[in-house]
């Protein structure tokens, strides 16, 4: 359901807080000690949610939230999961979160602009992601994100 999804997005990075900032906020490329280090606040996230007690309908959120790096061909983290064993909310996620890293400030690299970050998710159709979920994120970034569209919108908002 969109309340799951919506829910487990929030808290997708809750594992987080076992990782010590200096590595979250490490400028330079990782060693391969910190990767590992980073990987963990999936399980994290899962361990740390699963002692919610959550509503009925929403008792899936700590394992859509920790497999969002769960990858389409099974090179993700931290299952190994692939295809369609990974839950939907999980592949939705993915996306959302990956478009929000390129697109956003990071100590270690500059925002790609939202035309760059889509075509960047296109470009992992079919390996890092889910190909229906891209298509379906490509569709709503034609309708909802372009930039041209979102100026267009803006401007009419304004009486111009």
């Amino acid at each position: 359901s969109v309340d799951k999804i919506y829910w487990a997005a929030l808290l997708h990075d809750y594992g987080k807080i076992s990782v010590p900032d200096a590595i979250l906020q490490k400028a330079g490329k990782l060693t391969e000690d910190e990767y590992e280090q980073i990987k963990r606040h999936a399980l994290m996230t899962y361990r740390i949610l699963s002692r919610i007690h959550f509503a009925r309908h929403l008792r899936d959120i700590p394992l859509i939230a920790s497999e969002h790096h769960e990858r389409w061909d099974g090179k993700g983290y931290p299952f190994g999961k692939k295809d369609d064993q990974i839950p939907l909310g999980a592949r939705i996620i993915a996306i959302a979160d990956v478009f929000d890293a390129l697109t956003s400030f990071r100590e270690y690299h500059s925002p790609m602009t939202f035309a760059e970050a889509r075509e960047e998710i296109i470009s992992l159709r079919g390996t890092s992601f889910d190909p229906k979920v891209v298509d379906a994120f490509i569709r709503y970034y034609d309708r909802e994100l372009d930039p041209y569209k979102l100026r267009k919108t803006l401007w009419r908002s304004m009486g111009k």
